[in-house]
């Protein structure tokens, strides 16, 4: 089943990712970034998490290696070189390491992402299989295991994904939730889940704008509950959109665009340097970007680097 409002808010949530990275020089600019933060990157983990849990009782180990090489592990390492290579070519002084680059995203400020949403499937994975069925105990186990010493390694070290215990704990909140919901969304009232969604939202926007957060040990679990109020309110309200849809094209693209849109904010910075980043140019700076990384795959697409590339 696929939730076509849940595809527009991808939308949403990408061109506030874009907007958080760009610069912010007036408060107003800055409260307004606080709001996206706390929807944009826990509605991504919670909408992949989700249909992750929707195909596991399907999904062998295999399948899932073979998924995760080619639709993240591939374009992952391909845009870590990319802007590694931008990183020493500029001469920045950010620290350059095998594992900081390859295996926690420190190449750019939105990679992280990735390799710790790959690390959540594979323990989502080995919990369920191991639970569930009755599947190989011992590479389930291993699993876990490697996965276990790769966030204790990433909070030690103070890498950005799982920089924090609560973050490690609100992943699993997230994938309680959507192991739950997956066998709810046809048994509960749509209405249910877009009342809970929108009064949660609303709770979270007063929260953050008058700078208030609820403390999950050492991370604010605000930043989880937006994400599940926007996917709340994403499964509960039906929109009508035709299958061929410009927006649902768009709405395809959107991990692509995460993945180049820092490529395009350096540039523009450094090729338009000393801007005053009030609200109103950031919220034009962003959609500029958004379009400009859009255009850019379409065009991978024309000249055929795109699978290379993505």
């Amino acid at each position: 089943m696929k939730f076509k409002s849940i595809e527009l808010f991808r939308i949403l949530a990408m061109f506030g990712v874009i907007f958080l990275h760009v610069s912010s020089d007036t408060i107003l600019a800055e409260k307004v970034g606080s709001i996206f933060d706390v929807f944009c990157v826990s509605f991504f983990y919670l909408v992949s998490i989700y249909f992750f849990f929707k195909k596991i009782d399907t999904v062998s180990l295999s399948d899932l290696n073979s998924k995760t090489i080619n639709r993240l592990l591939k374009p992952y390492l391909i845009w870590s070189l990319i802007y590694t290579s931008a990183l020493v070519f500029v001469g920045s002084k950010v620290k350059i390491g095998f594992i900081s680059i390859f295996l926690y995203g420190q190449s750019a400020v939105q990679l992280y992402y990735i390799p710790t949403l790959i690390f959540i499937h594979y323990s989502i994975y080995a919990v369920f299989k191991l639970f569930f069925t009755k599947e190989s105990r011992l590479i389930n186990l291993l699993i876990l295991a490697i996965s276990f010493v790769y966030f204790l390694h990433g909070y030690q070290n103070e890498y950005f994904g799982v920089r924090r215990i609560g973050l490690l704990i609100g992943f699993t909140f997230l994938s309680l939730l959507a192991f739950t919901l997956k066998n709810k969304v046809n048994e509960v009232p749509k209405s249910f889940f877009l009342i809970t969604g929108l009064l949660l939202s609303l709770m979270i926007i007063y929260l953050t704008w008058f700078n208030k957060e609820i403390f999950l040990i050492d991370f604010s679990f605000n930043y989880f509950l937006g994400g599940v109020g926007l996917f709340l309110i994403g499964i509960g309200w039906d929109i009508e959109l035709s299958d061929d849809s410009y927006l649902l094209k768009v709405s395809s693209d959107v991990f692509k665009i995460y993945l180049c849109h820092v490529l395009f904010l350096e540039l523009f910075e450094r090729i338009v340097p000393n801007i005053h980043y009030d609200l109103p140019k950031k919220l034009l700076i962003t959609a500029f970007l958004f379009i400009v990384s859009w255009i850019f795959i379409q065009i991978t697409k024309k000249v055929k680097i795109h699978d290379r590339l993505f």
